[in-house]
This record gives structure tokens, C-alpha cells and sequence, in this order.
């Protein structure tokens, strides 16, 4: 890594090599392919700045990653299982940003952005599950191009505290968090044809809050998780034994918590 800092400015180049190791799938009674190790190279150029008397700092990025031999979730053609199998090769490359500033004494906030591009550059022999005469049969389809799995094109947050005034030294805040993710799939291929696997652009909306007596022993906290109820999957599969079954995300969820530090 190279790097210049001022203070107020840092602005650094990275490049780094990376590997995750090999091996095979589960033990069975028959002789398997074996899994080869995933290795990427990544390359980063970036600026860090700290504005307005310190009271706001921005971060922007730019990155580019080629990786080989990825290991990918896919489906056994011979029994339907999810097994690990090398794609030949992908490329990344996207833009990352983030704003941390407090507006006031009493209003603080965060957001951040980033645009990802990331395709298979080659990937001719995946494992798919296609629908055949109205049948999931498991087959095999060319990749290349398509995006690799969980890489949502565009993804951002925003966050704001608010630090509630009240009398005789009481404590209380609340913090609005929002999150948005493009569309993404969550296998090689979304699965197959029909790609099932696949996961629509959403937002959520978290809701949070405390509030601490004068003697700061007590604090009381809470919660609301996907305010608007929001559906939507953490992850789908599809399989040519059992078809296309996912697990949904969880509906609006809340709570409190009553700490007390002796």
C-alpha cells in the first residue's frame, strides 16, 4: 500500500493477493473432483477527508478484483445436493462512498453507496436446474456473463441519530437506519432458467431507541425491524428432488431490553 496523509486528507493505492483454499466436498463412497483453491488479486485506489472542522469525513473508493477459480454453491446433477465446484474465472469492479456528519449538538448521521459490477468471465460448465415439460431436471448452462452470486449492483444505507433533549440530566436517543439492495441472485445462474434464485430489489426500514436515567445504572432500549413489513427472502434454492424453496426474511420484529450495571 501507498499512502499520503495530511491531517485534514488521506489518500492511499492498494494491491493485494489473496487465496482460499481447496479440498472436497463432503466425505462419500466414491472418488470426487477435487475442489482447487480460489485466488484473486485486487487492486484499490481511495480518498479519506475530513470536512468542515472535522465535523463530517468522507471516504471514496474505486476497486477492481480478478478472481480464479471461484468456488460457487451449485447444484449435483447425480443427486440434487448443494456441493462446491470451481467456476473458471470472474471480474469485479465498482465504486464505494460514505458520509459520517453531525448536522447539530443533537443530530448525527451516516450514508454510504456503492455501485458493484461482477460477471463470470468464464464459466462454461455450471450446474443449473432447468424446467423441462413442466419438470425440474438438473443440467448445464454457460455462465459467462452472468453476475456472481450476492453482488447486488447497487447497495446503500443512511442512518440518523437524534439526541433527545430532556430535563434533570436524562439520556435518550433514537436512530433511523434505511437500507436499499438492488436485485441479486443467490446462486450461480439464480439456479437455473427460470431463475427462481433470485432476490428483487428491496428496502428496509429499522427503527431503534434508549434512554438512561441520571444515575446511568439503568438504560432501556428498543427496537422495530422492518417497519413497512417488507417481504422478502434470505435465500432461495432450487433443486431438481425437492423444486425451489427459500427462507423469508422476518416480518416486522420488535422488542426492549432493560439493562442495569452494578
Amino acid at each position: 500500500m501507498l499512502a499520503y496523509d495530511n491531517g485534514q486528507m488521506n489518500l492511499y493505492v492498494s494491491y493485494s493477493k489473496g487465496f482460499k483454499s481447496g479440498g472436497f466436498n463432503a466425505p462419500a463412497l466414491f472418488p470426487q473432483v477435487e475442489l482447487k483453491p480460489e485466488k484473486a488479486d485486487s487492486f484499490e485506489v481511495g480518498a479519506k477527508l475530513r470536512l468542515f472542522n472535522n465535523r463530517a469525513r468522507l471516504n471514496l473508493s474505486a476497486f477492481r478484483v480478478k478472481s480464479s477459480n471461484i468456488q460457487v454453491a451449485t447444484i449435483d446433477t447425480s443427486t440434487g445436493s448443494v456441493v462446491q465446484q470451481n467456476a473458471a474465472s470472474a471480474k469485479s469492479y465498482g465504486l464505494e462512498a460514505s458520509l459520517d456528519a453531525s448536522a447539530t449538538e443533537h443530530l448525527s448521521f451516516q450514508m454510504g453507496g456503492a455501485y458493484l459490477h461482477s460477471r463470470y468471465d468464464d464459466f462454461a460448465d455450471a450446474s443449473v436446474v432447468n424446467l423441462v415439460g413442466g419438470v425440474l431436471v438438473s443440467g448445464r448452462e454457460d455462465l459467462m456473463g452472468m453476475p456472481t452470486p450476492n453482488s447486488p449492483t447497487w447497495n446503500g444505507t443512511f442512518s440518523s441519530t437524534y439526541l433527545i433533549p430532556l430535563p434533570s440530566d436524562w439520556k435518550s436517543e433514537v436512530t433511523l437506519l434505511a437500507r436499499y439492495t438492488s436485485s441479486y441472485n443467490f446462486s450461480a445462474g439464480a439456479g437455473g432458467d427460470q431463475r427462481y434464485d433470485k432476490q428483487n430489489g428491496f428496502w428496509l426500514v429499522n427503527v431503534t431507541g434508549r434512554i438512561t436515567p441520571p444515575n446511568r445504572n439503568l438504560t432501556l432500549s428498543w427496537y422495530v425491524n422492518n417497519l413497512f413489513q417488507k417481504h422478502y427472502y434470505d435465500q432461495i434454492n432450487t433443486n431438481a428432488n425437492f423444486g425451489s424453496y427459500g427462507l423469508p426474511g422476518l416480518p416486522r420484529t420488535w422488542g426492549g431490553t432493560l439493562t442495569y450495571s452494578f
